[in-house]
């Protein structure tokens, strides 16, 4: 059973650089709240098929999970996909659209995302763990709104 997640943030920027924040992954070692690593697997430019292994540090440890953009549209979209089997969440599947749609002067960054769990086990504790889940992405949307504000008025 898949476990469903969103987000919407009104962030005060245009969505251009709204994209160029979610693209740029050498700065996004500097704001994404726990981030103490990101490496790249594949060479930059970003597009669709670029891939990076992103860590974390928890309070059980640190995380590692690797993620594969799957679609994209310059400052208007992103697809990902991230395969748990390739990091720390074991057999779990993450699945993440954004939207970046113009708002005022502004954009709405909207997240679509799911969880699919394999096996009992993850089926059982998916749910569960939603919550968590979700705070984790509300946080790192509310950093990524203060630092594209902050790049924005400067």
């Amino acid at each position: 059973m898949a476990v469903h997640l969103r987000v919407r943030q009104q962030i005060e920027a245009p969505p251009d650089r709204v994209f160029a924040a979610l693209t740029d992954l050498h700065a996004a070692g500097r704001w994404l709240p726990g981030c103490s690593r990101i490496e790249m697997l594949t060479p930059q430019p970003y597009a669709k098929g670029t891939r990076w292994r992103e860590t974390r540090r928890a309070p059980a440890g640190d995380t590692t999970e690797e993620f594969e953009v799957t679609g994209i549209e310059p400052d208007r979209a992103i697809e990902l996909h991230c395969d748990g089997r390739n990091g720390s969440s074991g057999n779990v599947a993450y699945y993440i659209r954004y939207d970046l749609e113009p708002e005022g002067r502004g954009t709405l960054l909207k997240l679509d995302g799911r969880i699919e769990p394999a096996g009992w086990l993850g089926r059982i504790m998916a749910p569960l763990m939603k919550g968590a889940f979700q705070k984790a992405l509300d946080r790192d949307h509310a950093a990524l709104k203060a630092h594209v504000e902050k790049n924005a008025a400067t």
